[in-house]
């Protein structure tokens, strides 16, 4: 049965910018926000720092629509964002990855690692997905994403304040690197279920999510390749602590 307009996230982002486009946003919210409080009501309490609720609904939305075989969760911490996930595409082996926090529970799908992600070997098939809540560089997480042949990535924590993140991608600096770059509302207007968003302002946060491009496909020798790599991985848009803080994580 073909789907009407504006019933997936797909077809939602191509309408950007459209006259129609908060039409279509709260046409998809009511949809689908009735089977999310549904969901979230079967998942443990987030635990300190974990993603707001109106961000685990686009991630939720998100992997429920692509139904990737394999996730890479870059930052568990409490491990709330994996629960989301697993929820989403129950069938999805979801890699936790945090060197600082080991989660008290994660859902039964999940694998932990106490280590980087770049730093374990993955099976990484077509249609795998990323997300990142590690603050770390985001356009290096990009870039290395691409490399492992991940399409999807979707970051937290992007917003460009003193009091907050310094590290977050310019989206000047997607240019050749991402094919789409989408940023989520807060969605805080639409249900009682988002009031942590509206009464919180450390809730206020976005979620971010990009359709990587394919890499190019050059062959460099190991020295060129590694001033290539050192170019590509700098962050125009980080000040110097951030550098300093991903480059002490790597």
């Amino acid at each position: 049965m073909p789907s009407r307009s504006g019933d997936t996230l797909s077809e939602l982002v191509a309408l950007m910018p459209s006259p129609a486009v908060a039409h279509q946003w709260r046409n998809y919210v009511a949809q689908h926000v009735r089977p999310f409080s549904d969901v979230l009501r079967s998942l443990p309490q987030p635990g300190p720092g974990s993603i707001s609720t109106a961000e685990a609904f686009w991630l939720f939305r998100l992997v429920a629509e692509l139904q990737p075989s394999v996730v890479v969760d870059s930052g568990s911490a409490t491990g709330w964002s994996a629960f989301v996930m697993a929820a989403a595409a129950p069938e999805a082996v979801v890699h936790c990855f945090d060197p600082y926090c080991c989660p008290e529970s994660l859902p039964r799908s999940a694998i932990y690692h106490d280590r980087d992600w770049t730093r374990v070997r993955l099976d990484l098939p077509a249609g795998a997905i990323a997300f990142f809540d590690d603050h770390v560089n985001q356009r290096r997480r990009a870039l290395q994403s691409q490399r492992a042949g991940i399409t999807h990535v979707v970051f937290h924590d992007v917003y460009r304040v003193k009091t907050k993140s310094t590290i977050s991608v310019a989206f000047a600096d997607l240019v050749g690197l991402a094919e789409i770059c989408h940023v989520f509302e807060p969605l805080w207007f639409d249900n009682p279920i988002f009031m942590d968003t509206s009464q919180n302002t450390q809730m206020y946060r976005w979620l971010t999510w990009l359709q990587l491009a394919s890499p190019p496909g050059l062959r460099l020798g190991p020295r060129l390749r590694a001033v290539a790599e050192r170019r590509l991985l700098r962050n125009p848009s980080a000040d110097e602590s951030s550098r300093l803080n991903w480059w002490a994580r790597r």
